[in-house]
C-alpha cells in the first residue's frame, strides 16, 4: 500500500518515493512538483520539499533501506524512512516520521517516532 497520511481525514497533496528515480539520494537535480513547488537537495544530501508561498501543503514520503535524509516544510506530514540511518524532518503542522532521527523544526509542529 505504501506510505498513508496518519491524520486520517487529510489526503496528501504530494507523495515521495525514494524509489522514483527524481527523488532518489542520486538525483541532485532540483525537481518542479508543479505550482512553484519544488524537491530541492542540499549539500549534505537532504532532500527538501519547498513551497515558496508556505500554503500548508500535506506531504508523504516512503523511504528505502538505505540512509533517508528529507525536510518537509508548513503542513501535516507523514515520512517513513524504512531501515538505515535516516534523518527525517518535518515543518510546522503534525509530524508522523518513522526514523533513526526524526526531528522538527517548529515549536507548533508535533512529532512521534515508530
Amino acid at each position: 500500500m505504501g506510505v498513508s497520511m496518519d491524520v486520517v481525514f487529510n489526503t496528501a497533496d504530494f507523495n515521495f518515493d525514494t524509489n522514483d528515480p527524481r527523488f532518489s539520494s542520486a538525483n541532485t537535480s532540483p525537481v518542479d512538483v508543479g505550482g512553484g513547488m519544488s524537491v530541492f537537495t542540499l549539500a549534505d544530501g537532504t532532500k527538501v520539499f519547498f513551497d515558496p508561498a508556505h500554503s500548508g501543503k500535506n506531504i508523504t514520503v516512503n523511504g528505502s533501506a538505505g540512509d533517508d535524509r528529507w525536510r518537509a516544510d508548513v503542513g501535516d506530514d507523514t515520512m517513513l524512512g524504512n531501515g538505515g540511518a535516516d534523518r527525517l524532518e518535518g515543518g510546522e503542522g503534525t509530524i508522523r516520521c518513522s526514523a533513526a532521527t526524526a526531528t522538527t523544526s517548529s515549536w507548533a509542529a508535533t512529532a512521534t517516532t515508530s
